[in-house]
């Protein structure tokens, strides 16, 4: 039987299991055994492949199953795919790769290798941090799990416009802001980490910043990110929702994301200075406020006027459009420039500009790098 082993684990898994040629005992859905009946429903070069890992002189059952997870992670021998989903999903990352990483060559590997060569090939981009959106990313149970996926996120999209931005930097620096953002939102007590909202975060991530491209737009649009007081579809607002609020209605709060039930927080009455988690109502220009849970709609406050009634008037603040001299985003009109760019120190903007290289630095370029 020793001399007939090398020759036996070179077959398909029938030979296997009638000659008996494993020395461990392995089953047959998993270790060697698992690993030759898998071989056994693979084709050409991948099935050549297979076998050669089984028919290794010394392989172990541990090895073999890993090797037996990896094409199950493609969808092949009875497993579900959501791991990767193989050349499908390396096909998609190929055109999001940016120079420095040679997309001519994975789309080599995704046209012409094995699921398996694409499952290596996708993992060691996705290590690096590049095309997270395609890897069917395991749900973050923690929130320092959520940070690293949210920055993975963006930075697969920044790093291409930003060329000397390297992406373990952008990674790094990201991360950390949104491990410190986390801090401080649930420091109060009023959120706590929701891992069921994270989807939607990082789905928005990929669909506002998946507009980037080196070539023909290295702008970011501020509104698509912060949207407004009511808006509920920007970057900001679903990832903020990542830590939803506990705070029940007429309970005190600091900002809409402290209160339960998508209640807003507005002062209690006109003019007061306490704050209270209601339910919205959008006022029209020259209409009544005051109320809790009034919100003005096209950027106007609620006023007291010379006769004491609180209306939705135009803001006196004049805020600044293009250009504007500006030290913080409140200082911007929203509906033009509502980004504050103390980066490239250009005042106001419509977002952020990477192609000068200087709004880089929100993303972890260095200041002279």
């Amino acid at each position: 039987m020793t001399l007939l082993k090398p020759i036996c684990f070179g077959l398909v898994a029938a030979c296997f299991a009638m000659m008996g040629c494993s020395s461990s005992g392995s089953s047959t859905s998993s270790g060697c055994g698992g690993l030759l009946s898998c071989c056994s429903m693979l084709s050409g070069a991948e099935a050549q492949a297979c076998n050669t890992t089984a028919s290794t002189n010394g392989v172990t059952d541990a090895e073999c199953s890993q090797a037996l997870a990896g094409y199950q992670s493609t969808g092949s021998c009875g497993g579900s795919g959501a791991g990767a989903m193989g050349c499908t999903a390396l096909t998609a990352c190929c055109p999001k790769l940016p120079a420095s990483q040679v997309p001519t060559e994975c789309d080599a590997v995704a046209s012409t290798g094995t699921a398996m060569a694409c499952q290596t090939s996708l993992s060691t981009y996705q290590a690096a941090g590049y095309c997270v959106a395609d890897a069917g990313t395991t749900a973050a149970e923690t929130v320092q799990q959520f940070c690293t996926q949210k920055a993975q996120a963006e930075c697969q999209y920044v790093v291409p416009v930003c060329a000397s931005l390297s992406m373990s930097a952008c990674i790094a620096f990201r991360s950390n802001l949104c491990n410190q953002d986390a801090s401080t939102a649930t420091a109060s007590g009023s959120r706590s980490f929701a891992p069921s909202s994270v989807a939607a975060c990082l789905s928005a991530i990929s669909e506002t910043y998946g507009t980037l491209n080196p070539s023909t737009n290295t702008t970011l649009s501020y509104a698509s990110i912060s949207g407004g007081p009511t808006d509920t579809t920007s970057v900001e607002y679903l990832c903020d929702s990542v830590f939803p609020g506990k705070v029940p209605k007429n309970g005190t709060c600091t900002s809409n994301f402290d209160c339960a039930d998508g209640n807003v927080c507005t002062p209690a009455n006109g003019g007061s200075t306490v704050t209270v988690c209601a339910t919205l109502n959008q006022v029209a220009d020259g209409a009544p406020c005051g109320v809790a849970g009034d919100v003005c709609v096209s950027g106007d406050v609620c006023t007291r006027n010379s006769n004491g009634e609180y209306l939705c008037e135009a803001n006196e603040v004049s805020l600044g459009g293009p250009g504007a001299v500006c030290t913080s985003d409140a200082q911007c009109d929203p509906t033009t420039a509502g980004f504050c760019d103390i980066y490239a120190m250009t005042g106001c903007q419509p977002g952020y500009m990477f192609g000068d290289g200087k709004d880089c630095e929100a993303y972890g370029l260095t200041s002279g790098s």
